[in-house]
């Protein structure tokens, strides 16, 4: 039995090394594309993972809205976040925006293992899986070190706890909120959240109604299969579930590169933001 714990625990220390170690190169991006007094850095493991803090722009914050970056090229960029997060700080908001530590190393759908000699038969032509899927359960680990090192930067922080996202990290942020594996938000902003492999899209529809948080659910224009495939079921999940506050709503303003920053001028952040608002303000806060 001794030997079995032991070997449980080697184990477990293994799979946790090879979280911490892990390095993004998108961490690396924004290390180089800001000088280091234009952002801090949490401690994620072994990864210091730079993040950008704006106090409230009032007296009274009225908490602290927690940005997390997707590294796709659609949607909520970095820049756009920064946009955003201005905004936010207008409405009495402390913000922190942070990279997300996504992993996209790929993995065979049948063991959860990567190898590099995946043949291409593999995968029958008509099938909704990818050949080279993302590794879900690793990426969750990594997002729940983020997500607790993030909360622990701002702990001494006073008011409600809102976590913004978007699309496959969105999709992880449900999925692990709904199970209460990171720190429960006061509420969640996802935008055009999904998952590129069949069966955990389909989850998301039903953990989104599960979650016990209110939630905002942005759907964007022209966004991929998996996102459309389920914006009418995750409204009628919530409405069956009977979830107290749940709003779903699509943005007419497709998503538009922005290299202007801290200026109003992206109909698309307008957008969101404007969502955002409206949403805040039905909660009462």
């Amino acid at each position: 039995m001794g030997g079995f714990l032991v070997k449980l625990v080697m184990v477990v220390a293994l799979m946790l090394v090879s979280a911490i170690c892990f390095a993004d190169s998108r961490v690396e991006d924004i290390k180089l594309q800001y000088r280091e007094s234009e952002y801090t850095t949490v401690l994620v493991g072994d990864t210091a993972v730079p993040v950008f803090i704006k106090p409230a722009a009032i007296p009274l914050s009225r908490g602290v809205a927690l940005i997390v970056v997707d590294g796709g090229y659609y949607g909520l960029s970095l820049q756009d976040a920064k946009t955003l997060a201005t905004q936010l700080n207008l409405w009495g908001w402390d913000t922190l925006i942070s990279p997300t530590l996504l992993d996209d190393s790929p993995v065979n759908p049948a063991t959860g293992t990567a190898p590099a000699d995946l043949p291409d038969t593999s995968i029958h032509p008509r099938s909704d899986s990818l050949p080279a899927q993302l590794n879900f359960t690793d990426s969750q680990t990594r997002l729940t070190l983020l997500m607790n090192a993030l909360y622990n930067k701002v702990e001494d922080k006073k008011g409600f706890r809102l976590v913004i996202s978007q699309g496959m990290t969105a999709a992880q942020l449900v999925s692990l909120g709904a199970a209460e594996k990171i720190p429960m938000p006061d509420s969640m902003v996802v935008i055009a959240p999904f998952w590129p492999q069949e069966d955990a899209n389909k989850a998301l529809v039903h953990e989104i109604a599960d979650t016990n948080f209110p939630v905002l659910d942005i759907s964007l224009p022209d966004s991929n299969r998996w996102q459309k495939q389920t914006v009418t079921t995750r409204r009628q999940a919530a409405i069956v579930a009977l979830k107290l506050h749940y709003r779903q709503r699509q943005m007419k303003v497709q998503p538009v590169p922005s290299f202007q920053p801290y200026t109003y001028e992206n109909p698309f952040v307008n957008g969101i933001g404007k969502e955002i608002y409206g949403w805040i303000t039905y909660l009462g806060w």
